[in-house]
């Protein structure tokens, strides 16, 4: 009946199968993880500069986007973390609305550094650099950035977003036009195209009554090594709710960590590369 093998032997067998079986589930899940992408929310703010209320949800938001996307994500307010150890566990910073003097020279070498080595930077509205603040004396951060914030209107009036491409995949999936309320930065000088920069969002300043024109609002280029994307909105709490925003978010980590080298994976690349 069992072909002469014993009992013992079918059961050795089967033990065998369902420990290759085990195995290939762990390496699934290894590779998976190993493939992920690491985010560091960074969320100091100096003491002589404005703490936006809003924080805490650019917060949640983006550890519910990582839920969804299966990306590692962590928090702090603590410049302590910028280290050149801790920071090469990560493939993007966010700047969530960080604002003022919050690095030293060491901590500010590690982020340069880690840019170097093809990290990525996302900065959310307040993480601009703006005259009058001690962070405009980090010329390599206004670089990354691309703009100095000039001035604000009053409020956040809604207004019209509309999208320089269809075809960028951080911005797609977002109407264009889009209706959006918020805090609508202005530029000292706007960050220039004919650099490198790549402009994803503009706003139409008749539609809030700041001008007759438009403004980028959403950029992002490469930068020594690394890639850096930047969005002037997230004033508002309400913003981090919006189906619209999160995808903008999660687009622009999405680009921004792809060439980390702690994303060895052909396919994970593949994925994340701009098209």
């Amino acid at each position: 009946m069992f072909s002469g093998l014993s009992i013992r032997t079918l059961k050795v067998q089967w033990l065998y199968r369902r420990s290759l079986a085990i195995v290939a589930a762990l390496v699934t899940v290894y590779a998976t993880n190993a493939f992920a992408i690491r985010v560091l929310v960074f969320s100091k703010v100096s003491d002589d500069a404005y703490h936006h209320s809003s924080i805490p949800n650019g917060i949640a938001a983006i550890h519910e986007i990582g839920v969804a996307k299966g990306w590692q994500v962590n928090d702090t307010i603590d410049a302590r973390a910028f280290n050149p150890k801790n920071l090469a566990k990560y493939d993007v910073i966010v700047w969530n609305n960080t604002g003022g003097d919050i690095l030293n020279d060491a901590e500010r070498t590690a982020f340069e550094d880690f840019i170097h080595h093809g990290g990525g930077f996302v900065g959310i509205h307040e993480a601009a650099p703006w005259a009058g603040s001690k962070d405009v004396n980090w010329p390599w951060y206004e670089g990354l950035v691309g703009a100095h914030f000039k001035q604000h209107p009053e409020g956040t009036p809604t207004a019209n977003v509309f999208g320089a491409s269809d075809q960028d995949p951080s911005t797609s999936g977002i109407p264009n036009p889009w209706s959006h309320a918020d805090e609508w930065y202005e530029w000292i000088e706007d960050p220039n195209p004919g650099r490198g920069m790549h402009i994803l969002l503009y706003v139409d300043e008749k539609s809030y009554g700041g001008g007759t024109g438009h403004h980028p609002v959403t950029w992002c280029h490469e930068y020594e090594g690394g890639r850096a994307f930047y969005t002037a909105l997230g004033h508002t709490k309400a913003s981090y709710g919006e189906d619209n925003f999160r995808a903008l978010l999660a687009g622009g980590i999405e680009w921004a960590s792809a060439q980390s080298p702690n994303l060895r994976s052909a396919d994970a690349k593949k994925m994340r590369k701009r098209k």
